[in-house]
């Protein structure tokens, strides 16, 4: 990855994490051939969720578990 992609990647997420430093702006972007764009669309992402910001990852758990209970029929 060229320095140029190293210094734009983002390093984290507002769950918590320090982003101001990392973010690229449209002009930034127009600058970067397609290569770099995708380059850095690539090192955005996140999957390992012991990488993710971990109250993004309980908020999307909790939210799974209700509609997997909602979804199930009521027993009674």
């Amino acid at each position: 990855m060229s320095s140029k992609i190293s210094r734009l990647t983002r390093s984290g997420w507002p769950y918590g994490r320090h982003v101001s430093d990392d973010i690229v702006t449209a002009a930034e972007l127009e600058k970067l051939n397609p290569a770099e764009r995708h380059a850095l669309f690539e090192a955005s992402i996140v999957t390992d969720l012991d990488e993710a910001p971990q109250q993004l990852v309980e908020e999307a758990r909790t939210r799974v578990q209700q509609r997997v209970a909602e979804s199930e029929p009521q027993r009674g």
